[in-house]
């Protein structure tokens, strides 16, 4: 079995956000298109579930990850 620490900084602030469903908005307008978009929900089942089906853990609801590219 694999055991995560986690930790939680209350004094670490958020500095920068995009607004959910807003991301693709925000990539266009700055001349980038996305390539693959992943929720906190789709990261925890692609990187944390282990081989025998059971999950390592959660990924935080905060969190996305997105792969963009210069649009042509």
């Amino acid at each position: 079995m694999i055991k995560f620490r986690q930790t939680h900084q209350s004094a670490e602030p958020i500095l920068f956000c995009i607004g959910k469903g807003k991301l693709k908005a925000f990539l266009s307008g700055r001349g980038f298109k996305i390539i693959q978009h992943l929720t906190a929900d789709d990261m925890g089942k692609k990187y944390l579930t282990l081989s025998d089906g059971s999950t390592a853990g959660k990924v935080t609801a905060l969190f996305c990850l997105a792969q963009a590219e210069v649009s042509n």
